[in-house]
């Protein structure tokens, strides 16, 4: 018997961890050891990029949601409380992609919260959400957002808080743009002001580039007025804004003795633009200094019209005696003084 029973624990010992063994390869290829179990939490990440800028300038956060199961989940929600350090850019350039039929996200300009919600990730596709932030406080700033709650077909799921950090240095200069008047009348002009403030920097800023590709319903006036205080008089700086154009581009090349900024000191571009199209035109252009990111500057600005009358009446061909057709087409567009009347059909006899 004492034989008998020394067999038996033996055999438990080793069938007991082969079945377990057995289970949990079961559970990892299967993904579930329950039917209606999600095969995985989805995976929430954000990405802060550029990560390091200067004092005031923008940058963009990027928030994704990848669903790596052959399950779709819906009802997607979080929510990013900023630390008080970190604002909102102004305009948000908000933008979402790929999350669904009605994703609703609210992220005001120069707010402090970023909230998500009624978010739709299909199988195997990844979701994303961009906002522009900015921070005017030197430091390193933690940033964690809230956790990302969903439906995994019909069961609740959640995943952990995302969390990148924000570096503000000194050593990088301020990018920041403007438009004066920040709103005009269509066919109106406004002045585009880019600074680049070195203030706050013990060192010089040898090289400035940039390309600000204006957005539809912004062009360079005609005269431009282009002018800039960067770069010095022995080493002048390279600025293209042609008349009609839709780039600027500033390209200032320094050296040790003759740099593009001073240490402590800032310069400006400035470009006249018209409004070209009614609506709000939000406009982003990124500084490199000496091959440097600093971050972005963001703007926008609007274009009215300005109490305008547009008038635009077409009326139906009909017919006349069977063989004559009248086509009447009247434009009236005051707001540009337009006024075109066609050439009309008559009957002869």
């Amino acid at each position: 018997m004492k034989i008998s029973s020394r067999f038996a624990d033996i055999a438990l010992a080793r069938i007991v961890p082969a079945i377990l063994i057995m289970f949990i390869s079961v559970v990892l290829s299967s993904g579930s050891a329950f039917a209606g179990a999600p095969v995985g939490p989805l995976a929430f990440g954000k990405v802060i990029s550029p990560n390091t800028i200067g004092s005031g300038s923008t940058t963009t956060m990027t928030f994704s949601i990848e669903n790596p199961t052959g399950t779709g989940a819906t009802n997607a929600a979080f929510m990013d409380n900023l630390p008080a350090a970190i604002r909102i850019a102004t305009p948000a350039n908000t933008s979402v992609s790929n999350c669904g039929s009605a994703p609703v996200l609210s992220a005001p300009d120069g707010g402090g919260t970023i909230a998500f919600s009624d978010g739709g990730i299909g199988a195997f596709q990844t979701c994303t959400i961009k906002v522009d932030i900015t921070s005017n406080t030197v430091g390193t700033h933690g940033h964690v957002s809230g956790d990302l709650t969903y439906l995994h077909g019909i069961t609740p799921g959640t995943s952990m808080d995302a969390i990148d950090d924000l570096f503000v240095v000194t050593t990088l200069p301020s990018f920041t743009k403007s438009f004066a008047p920040s709103s005009i009348e269509l066919g109106g002009k406004s002045t585009l002001t880019l600074t680049i403030d070195n203030t706050a920097n013990a060192s010089a800023v040898n090289n400035l580039d940039f390309t600000d590709n204006l957005p539809f319903g912004i062009e360079i006036a005609s005269p431009a007025n282009a002018s800039t205080t960067c770069g010095t008089a022995t080493i002048p700086p390279t600025l293209s804004a042609p008349p009609g154009g839709s780039s600027i581009i500033l390209d200032a090349n320094g050296t040790g003795g003759f740099p593009a900024v001073a240490a402590g000191a800032s310069c400006i571009v400035s470009v006249d633009v018209k409004g070209t199209a009614i609506g709000a035109h939000p406009n982003t252009v990124a500084l490199l200094a000496d091959g440097v990111s600093t971050g972005f500057a963001n703007s926008a600005l609007t274009v009215t019209s300005g109490g305008a009358l547009q008038l635009i009446k077409s009326l139906p061909t009909i017919r006349y005696r069977r063989v004559v057709r009248l086509c009447l087409s009247l434009e009236l567009r005051t707001m540009i003084e337009i006024f075109r009347r066609p050439a009309l059909p008559f009957p002869t006899t």
